[in-house]
């Protein structure tokens, strides 16, 4: 399996969600009816107001940067295709072992 190369992206190329805007009196449900035009695309997405602590959240963006700084050869071990617990969805909609 080929793995695409990486690239940093730059903040404003990261849509948001601010889901802040949910909670009140003033709730607005269309901050999350439709997903951002580039979230089809990429897959992520940037959520702000969730009320997630500071330091949990720095906590995880050190993390991700560790894993994400590794080898790619040490990446590619780590793919879930090569998890003995990977499941996928077969043509008839029922998950299955690989």
């Amino acid at each position: 399996m080929a793995i695409a190369q990486s690239r940093r992206a730059e903040l404003s190329e990261i849509p948001v969600v601010d889901i802040g805007r949910l909670e009140g009196s003033e709730r607005d449900a269309s901050a999350l009816a439709r997903p951002p035009g580039s979230l089809r695309v990429g897959g992520f997405f940037y959520v702000t107001n969730h009320g997630v602590p500071t330091q949990a959240t720095a906590t995880i963006f050190t993390q991700a940067h560790r894993f994400f700084d590794i080898p790619m050869e040490e990446a590619a071990a780590l793919a879930i295709t090569r998890s003995p617990v990977y499941r996928r969805l077969s043509r008839d909609g029922r998950a299955r072992a690989t």
